[in-house]
């Protein structure tokens, strides 16, 4: 399955990380997007 994961900032970054990693070990294949302020929040 392909699943795609938007990150747009705030205080999902933290929830989203966790998915990924979820996701990662599952072998799932995942395209992220990720706005401007989505890459502040996640430095």
């Amino acid at each position: 399955m392909e699943i795609v994961v938007g990150i747009t900032g705030a205080s999902g970054v933290v929830y989203a990380v966790e998915l990924l990693k979820k996701l990662k070990d599952r072998g799932e294949k995942i395209h992220l997007i990720v706005s401007e302020n989505g890459e502040k929040v996640l430095r």
